[in-house]
């Protein structure tokens, strides 16, 4: 009976001695900007490091200290020997735990990985432990959208939101100014607002968002459509002057061409020449011949208009 009861003791005692010599050290809270990489920080040490050659289980997990591991690693605690693929699309240790180190580098943050995390050790099944931290992701400010909504009269510009912390939303328009009175906010998610005015539809409207950490804005309708009619204007421009310019050269070229006609035309005197020149070989020539004609006796002391006579002679 004694001997049970000493057995019993050392059990104890030696389990206690064994978890006074595994501590553990976190990172307490971890800011990151969305986007960027993330590295949450944890290492332990253990007195029998050097001498340990047992399995290195390493695991964490999120949100409740209770929840499936989304991230684990097993391996030997042995030089010759990796710790083997420790790494997926998102998640990956940094650094080696072999050396004491458990950090999780967590690739291209999102917001809404935000939140408690905790960084778990066991050693060879008997020895383990586990430590809580936080991860804080901030969000510029980002407009998702901003669009007409038409399913109630009367017709809405709606602004949906997305930032860390959440933004505080201003609309102004570009006659009447700021918009107070007629705008309605709501939080359609943990990092997500929407916001609406009622539009008229002739009226530019901006949507403004700012926080601690930065601002954006949208405006409908949205500047691209101006410099679209800018540019299509400017082409119509171009397509007339184009013309222009197209026409001018062809009148310039037509001028050019009557001025060359006219210095290769023969002078006024050869035209002459040519024109009283004999008629070609087998023609006909055609000449006026005057004769003499008597009147008659009964014409004498009377007004008298003889009749012209016209004959062509054939000259050979």
């Amino acid at each position: 009976m004694t001997v049970c009861v000493l057995v019993v003791v050392s059990a104890v005692i030696t389990g206690v001695l064994s978890a006074n010599r595994l501590s553990m050290n976190v990172s307490r809270e971890v800011v990151a900007w969305r986007g960027q990489d993330a590295v949450l920080g944890c290492s332990f040490t253990h007195r029998e490091q050097e001498r340990y050659a047992g399995n290195i289980k390493v695991q964490w997990r999120a949100r409740q200290s209770t929840m499936k591991p989304f991230f684990e690693c097993s391996f030997k605690n042995i030089s010759s020997e990796g710790p083997g693929d420790c790494s997926s699309a998102w998640f990956s240790l940094r650094g080696d735990p072999r050396q004491g180190v458990l950090s999780l580098l967590i690739s291209g943050v999102k917001l809404t990985d935000e939140g408690v995390y905790f960084c778990c050790i066991e050693l060879d099944g008997k020895l383990s432990q586990i430590k809580e931290l936080k991860l804080k992701v901030l969000g510029k400010p980002e407009i998702l959208s901003l669009s007409l909504v038409n399913d109630s009269a009367p017709q809405k510009l709606q602004c949906a939101i997305e930032g860390n912390p959440l933004p505080n939303i201003t609309w102004l328009s570009a006659s009447r100014g700021p918009l107070a009175q007629q705008v309605h906010t709501s939080q359609i998610g943990q990092y997500q607002l929407a916001s609406w005015v009622p539009y008229d539809g002739e009226d530019r409207v901006t949507c403004k968002a700012e926080s601690q950490v930065g601002r954006a804005e949208r405006t409908h309708p949205p500047s691209n459509s101006l410099t679209i009619a800018v540019i299509a204007g400017s082409v119509a421009v171009l397509l007339l002057l184009a013309t222009g310019v197209v026409v001018l050269l062809l009148r310039l070229r037509a001028l050019k061409q009557q001025s060359t006609l006219h210095e290769n035309a023969p002078p006024e005197e050869d035209r002459s020449l040519h024109c009283t020149q004999g008629p070609a070989e087998d023609a006909v020539e055609l000449q006026l011949v005057y004769a003499t004609v008597e009147l008659p006796a009964s014409c004498e002391g009377a007004t008298c208009t003889p009749d012209l006579l016209y004959s062509t002679v054939s000259m050979h």
